[in-house]
C-alpha cells in the first residue's frame, strides 16, 4: 500500500541517491526535512490568519489571538496528519511533525507570540529555526510496517 505522499520518509539504506553522494547532506538535508513535515495547508492556514490578526480592533486581543493560533495550528497538524497516517508506527512521525511545527512557526512570528523578552529577537529566532532544524533531522522515519 503506497503512503500519502504527504508523509515524509528518510530514503531507504539502499537507495542510490544515499551511495552517490548526489542527496543533500548536512544543514541542507535537515531544514529540507523540515520543510517537508510541515503540510502544505498548515503553512498556508497560518499565514493567513497571521496576515488577519494586525485587523482586530482591539490590540490587546492581539497577543491571546496570535498565541491561540500558534497552538491551534499545531493541534491541527497533528489531527491532519494522523489522520493520513496508515500502516506504520505513526507516534514518532506525529511528535516530529509538531515539532517541526513549532521550529517553523516560532521562527516565522516568535515575536508576535510572546511580544517581550529577547527570545523575540531576529536572532534568536534564527536560532532556534537552525539548532531546531538540526536536532529534528536527526531521527530517522523509515517506512517501518505496523506487525
Amino acid at each position: 500500500m503506497d503512503h500519502d505522499p504527504r508523509i515524509y520518509f528518510d530514503p531507504d539504506l539502499d537507495d542510490a541517491k544515499v551511495y552517490s553522494g548526489k542527496g543533500a547532506s548536512g544543514p541542507l538535508k535537515f531544514l529540507g526535512k523540515v520543510a517537508m513535515m510541515i503540510p502544505g495547508e498548515v503553512v498556508v492556514g497560518y499565514q493567513f490568519i497571521m496576515g488577519l490578526i494586525p485587523s482586530v480592533p482591539n490590540a490587546d486581543a492581539r497577543p491571546w489571538l496570535y498565541l491561540g493560533s500558534f497552538i491551534l495550528f499545531a493541534i491541527l497538524t497533528a489531527v491532519y496528519m494522523g489522520n493520513r497516517m496508515t500502516g506504520f508506527e505513526r507516534r514518532k512521525h506525529l511528535w516530529l511533525f509538531v515539532l517541526a511545527y513549532i521550529v517553523w512557526a516560532y521562527g516565522l512570528s516568535g515575536d508576535k507570540l510572546v511580544p517581550i523578552g529577547w527570545w523575540t529577537h531576529e536572532s534568536a529566532r534564527g536560532i532556534v529555526l537552525a539548532v531546531g532544524s538540526l536536532l529534528l533531522g536527526i531521527p530517522k522515519l523509515p517506512k517501518k510496517r505496523k506487525s
